[in-house]
Parts: C-alpha cells; structure tokens; sequence
C-alpha cells in the first residue's frame, strides 16, 4: 500500500471535483467505520490563480485502499507520504493518528526541462553570446 495523490489546479474558486473527492472519501471512511491510518490531506503549491499554482488531494494508504470509487472516476498517482510542512499542509478528513505518517521535512521538487525547452534556451544564449560579441566588435 502507498501514498496516492492526485493535482489539480489551484484557483480561488472552490473546485467541484475536490467536493467530491471529499465527498467519497466521507462517505467511504463512514461506511468502513472510521478506520484506523485513513486520512486526506490537502497542500497548495504556488499562489492560487497564478500560472503553475496546484493544490494537491493526497490519500493516505488506508484510504487509498478504502475508497475504489475515487480511483474509479479520478487519476491518482502513487507518491511518497507528503511532508508536514509541506506549503499549506491540512488534514482534511479521517484518523487524526495519520498525521504522524507525515515525513518531516518537505524538499522541492526537482523540475527538469524537456529536451525542446533545452534546445531553446541553449538558442537564447548562443543569440546573447552573438549579440554581446557584435557589440564588442564595433
């Protein structure tokens, strides 16, 4: 069993489909009768409505394992327990007890370009060593 999470992207506005995400994993963690190591956490990452900005659903293993009707309608992905001080780290619904799964430290995600992105970032500075060399020149 592990970590699931799935993002989304984060908007002042209240999103439908984190309601209901929230909604199946109520009604899940009641029908299952509030079972022990189940728990949903959110986390933000950037400034909402700003490009790049995601607010994040993570389920711990036992609600990963508890609530199919989630993994039915959305796309999680396997992950590694989020961080608790992880920006705008909540816990959202289930065993109080899962927050001390929470890893201690948050690191950054690493973002890699795509190889396009590279190709024209290394055309950039090819272009800015020219210029630079042409004023140079004169």
């Amino acid at each position: 069993m592990s970590w699931h999470k799935i993002e989304f992207p984060s908007t002042t506005e209240t999103n439908p489909d984190v309601v209901n995400i929230g909604k199946l994993a109520t009604d899940a963690f009641l029908r299952e009768d509030k079972p022990q190591g189940f728990g949903m956490f959110h986390a933000k990452r950037g400034i909402p409505d700003q490009p790049g900005a995601i607010l994040i659903v993570y389920l711990s293993p036992v609600a990963s394992e508890k609530c199919p009707e989630i993994f039915e309608s959305y796309t999680l992905e396997p992950c590694e327990a989020p961080a608790r001080d992880e920006q705008d780290m909540a816990w959202v619904l289930g065993d109080p007890w899962t927050k001390i799964l929470l890893r201690e430290w948050f690191v950054e995600p690493v973002l890699r370009l795509t190889a396009e992105e590279e190709e024209l970032a290394a055309a950039e500075q090819a272009q800015t060593e020219e210029a630079q060399q042409a004023q140079g020149a004169s």
